[in-house]
């Protein structure tokens, strides 16, 4: 009953009692009914204060609802190295590498940092998985309003980890494009010529932020700078990668990536059985491994290799821990780091992209970082050219090369063995980029 009805000067007045509500048709109110009256408001006012009560208890548990909403979907779903949980949606298992040192490598080898320490002997430096953000399509729920699309967005620290002859001439120059084109810091290369002397700023904090990373040995980054940050790749078939970058350095040999061997001297199996897994080995990168200290064990490694055409120049940096890390880790160890990369690629890429998926990588990227990769890069593609190829195996078309080529490396067993790393991390990769695709596409 509200106020209106039970005015003075109303004809009709409802008057309830605790047993039955009846109506009275009069002219003035007496003393009776003025009581009642009073009755009625006085029980609508208990009635109002009943009612913002429990307006008010609803309004705290829609708090505490959003904010357990918000811990499960705003933050990233990341699997720390400690912790045994599902990676991802891949299915797999966080398999941990065992904390304590294989026999054969010495814990300095691999120290950065003191507040490094409680992770270096798992023997992949950048196991800290939490440090990056997850995979934008993957790990999060995009049927949930509430999808922190702004992680990746505003503010954020962007490291392309650059694999050598997978697009990267065309994604470091598209970065800086897209750089450009939003009047942003220019993105810093991460290099050989440089590569000590980032980190060391990185781990004495003299670095200041920037929005974007590139290079061969970005992958670290994110441990050190002070914002969120997330890595992307692009991935290329092993074997493809290894016979482009062969038929690259039979004309370049001056680039660093072709100085670890005279591939103008070599078949192009001699040159597979040389590089090995050099992504495998690019993710376990570390800058203690090109300092001075190193260089004459591995030059003694390098003489040991057979059927190897050196080049008259030192060894670059990128190789000289390829024959490092192969002195140091067994079989055993290198099934525990793969098995450690497979399980957690979707919590350390934000993006993963494929060489022949160029286009669609980049709509992703664009989707994810609100930057225009696809606007201003898409069908720009560097250094795809077609191209002879003389000596052992020589032909007039590269398509017809490359297939040939593909398919006698793929039947040789020592060659199958040397790339075995770098295969699996590729089949995990097109996994992957095949279920990203699926989401970006529904998204869209």
């Amino acid at each position: 009953m509200t106020p209106r009805q039970l005015r003075t000067h109303s004809y009709s007045i409802y008057v309830y009692t605790s047993k039955r509500a009846y109506m009275r048709h009069i002219v003035s109110p007496n003393e009776c009914e003025i009581a009642e009256y009073h009755d009625d408001m006085l029980r609508l006012r208990r009635l109002k204060f009943i009612s913002i009560k429990n307006s008010l208890l609803i309004l705290l548990v829609s708090s505490i609802l959003i904010t357990s909403l918000y811990r499960r979907y705003f933050r990233a779903p990341h699997i720390s190295p400690n912790e045994n949980k599902t990676a991802g949606k891949s299915g797999q298992k966080d398999r941990l590498i065992p904390g304590e040192a294989l026999s054969n490598i010495a814990e300095t080898d691999l120290t950065l940092s003191k507040q490094r320490n409680g992770y270096v002997a798992t023997y992949f430096l950048w196991s800290d998985v939490t440090k990056a953000l997850p995979n934008f399509f993957t790990t999060q729920d995009h049927d949930r309003k509430l999808f922190p699309v702004n992680r990746y967005q505003k503010n954020t620290a962007i490291a392309y980890v650059h694999i050598p002859k997978a697009a990267g001439t065309t994604t470091n120059r598209c970065l800086e494009n897209v750089a450009k084109k939003r009047k942003l810091k220019k993105p810093q290369n991460i290099w050989m010529s440089n590569y000590v002397q980032f980190f060391e700023s990185l781990k004495s904090g003299q670095h200041k932020r920037q929005r974007a990373y590139f290079g061969l040995f970005s992958l670290g980054v994110c441990d050190f700078v002070d914002q969120p940050c997330s890595y992307f790749t692009i991935f290329r078939d092993p074997i493809e990668r290894t016979i482009s970058s062969y038929m690259y350095c039979k004309k370049a040999s001056r680039d660093p990536i072709c100085q670890a061997a005279d591939a103008e001297h070599m078949t192009v199996r001699q040159w597979a059985l040389t590089q090995g897994s050099v992504v495998f080995y690019q993710l376990l990168h570390n800058p203690e491994f090109c300092k001075a200290r190193y260089d004459e064990e591995a030059v003694g490694l390098m003489e040991k290799k057979d059927n190897i055409r050196r080049r008259n120049v030192d060894i670059p940096c990128w190789y000289k821990q390829i024959l490092l890390l192969e002195e140091r880790l067994d079989r055993e160890g290198r099934n525990r780091i793969l098995d450690f990369i497979l399980s957690n690629m979707e919590q350390l890429f934000a993006v993963i992209g494929l060489t022949d998926k160029y286009d669609e990588t980049l709509q992703m990227l664009e989707k994810v970082y609100a930057l225009p990769f696809y606007s201003v890069c898409a069908g720009d593609i560097k250094n795809k050219a077609a191209y002879k190829i003389s000596g052992d195996n020589a032909t007039d078309s590269k398509t017809i090369t490359v297939e040939k080529l593909k398919q006698d490396l793929l039947e040789d067993p020592e060659v199958s063995e040397a790339l075995h790393e770098d295969m699996e991390i590729y089949k995990e990769a097109v996994r992957i980029f095949k279920e990203q695709i699926y989401i970006f596409k529904r998204l869209s």
